[in-house]
């Protein structure tokens, strides 16, 4: 998040996915139904344009 009028940057938040088997109670690898969704998701994403004004660099 950036400053309207300055430019300058106020918040910037990085977020982590963890599948988590329940039943064990840990991390564990994600199944093929929803690794295929997220990366169908992933893919629609592409043809979404950056933002005018990027929120943060991205590297």
């Amino acid at each position: 998040m950036t400053d309207g009028e300055s430019g300058r940057r106020l918040a910037t938040v990085e977020q982590m996915l963890v599948h988590v088997d329940t039943a064990a109670g840990r991390a564990a690898p994600i199944g093929p139904e929803v690794a295929a969704a997220l990366t169908a998701v992933a893919e629609a994403h592409r043809s979404i344009a950056p933002p005018i004004r990027p929120v943060m660099e991205v590297v």
